[in-house]
């Protein structure tokens, strides 16, 4: 969808009662049957308007509102599945551009899915074991800054189980290596059993530096295309982990701490100052597919693997941890959630409704990304009138 049409469509919002109107049920008259009340097959072109009304309506009630909002929904559909994607706002306030589905956002700690999605890979190739400790793969010179962490497990550390607590200092250079990053990382006055949660960025980095080892890398660089050629789908053409100070995603915002105010955090930082912890680049469409493909086929991992990822310890697993989301959906939701200055990301699952759902906003600082995806879950429920969405 282009930006020509997303107009027509934000303006069709905003003429047709302010946004908030019954979807047109268009040309879908095949009803399923088997149902005291059936519901009509999903047209597509219905249940983008609708999301895209939902999302604006959501954009507007915010304080102050959100630039952009987009999302994508993927669910079942024999043999396989479909997907739609909507978004409403503008992409850049200061030279004003509508957002469309297709802009990439900074997604933060999402990157830590992938990068466990790549240790699982090597696992399957018994190239490594997440039982095995980290001395096995990494020289004590690597992770010696960080203290006596040689016996803490591959599996620990991608649980966040690692006793490790703390943040990089304000010094670190702003184009750092790996090895930099370790350097930097200042502990902070907590003391942690192993095996206990905490979450801690450098955990991540860690098992980075052990995918470069464990694959013969030719540099740290090439983490992300180990990862895209190895646990991504083909058509994650607008997905990256960039490491250097160029690349595109929409114009992200903070709010000010007094007022409405809102300051712009465009790539605040080159992708190398976020490596292995929060430098994935992506558009909700192809989080919402990968996702989706992770939790109901083979087709990024073997079952098996991906059910380690969902081992779960309290509320968290491998990459992934359980949200208590409210709605009408049966089961179990599934996902991550993450973020920088500027951008928060969420995707879920409900592996019980074969569901799934991506979000991203260009705005941090006034609302949390888990209460906005929320909020157009519930406003898109309560207007959706198609079986593959009966709740």
């Amino acid at each position: 969808m282009d930006r020509f049409a997303v107009a027509l469509i934000f303006i069709g919002v905003f003429l047709t009662f302010g946004g908030c109107f019954e979807p047109d049920d268009g040309d879908a008259t095949t009803e399923v049957t088997g149902e005291e009340n059936p519901k009509p097959l999903c047209i597509k072109e219905d249940l983008v308007q609708t999301l895209t009304q939902q999302i604006e309506r959501v954009r507007l009630e915010s304080s102050p509102p959100i630039p952009g909002i987009a999302s994508a929904w993927v669910y079942a559909d024999e043999p396989d599945y479909e997907s739609f994607e909507a978004s409403a706002g503008l992409s850049d306030l200061s030279n004003p551009t509508f957002l469309i589905p297709q802009d990439t956002f900074q997604m933060g700690e999402l990157t830590e899915t992938f990068v466990v999605a790549g240790l699982l890979h090597l696992q399957e190739e018994n190239q490594l074991s997440l039982d095995s400790p980290l001395r096995d793969y990494l020289s004590e010179g690597v992770y010696e800054p960080l203290g006596d962490i040689g016996h803490v497990s591959l599996a620990q550390l991608a649980r966040h189980e690692s006793g490790l607590a703390g943040s990089y200092a304000e010094t670190l250079p702003s184009d750092p290596t790996p090895a930099e990053k370790i350097s930097f990382f200042e502990s902070e006055n907590r003391v942690l059993e192993v095996g206990e949660y905490y979450p801690c960025p450098v955990n991540t980095v860690l098992l980075g530096l052990v995918i470069e080892q464990v694959a013969s890398l030719n540099s740290w660089r090439s983490l992300g295309d180990f990862l895209k050629n190895n646990v991504a789908l083909d058509s994650m053409n607008k997905t990256d982990f960039p490491t250097s100070a160029n690349y595109d995603v929409v114009k992200g915002y903070e709010v000010e701490a007094e007022g409405d105010g809102q300051s712009e955090k465009h790539l605040e930082r080159p992708g190398s100052y976020h490596w292995g912890d929060r430098h994935l680049v992506s558009n909700v469409g192809e989080l919402a597919e990968w996702f989706h493909v992770l939790n109901s086929t083979d087709d990024v991992l073997p079952t098996a693997a991906t059910e380690l990822m969902t081992d779960w310890k309290g509320d968290f697993g491998m990459g992934v941890r359980k949200f208590s989301l409210k709605s009408s959906i049966p089961g179990l939701a599934v996902g991550q959630k993450g973020g920088l200055p500027g951008y928060a990301a969420m995707v879920t699952h409900w592996p019980e409704a074969s569901l799934t759902l991506a979000l991203a906003i260009n705005q941090t600082g006034a609302i949390d990304v888990e209460t906005v995806l929320t909020r157009v879950l519930d406003v898109f429920l309560e207007e959706v009138d198609c079986a593959a969405f009966p709740y």
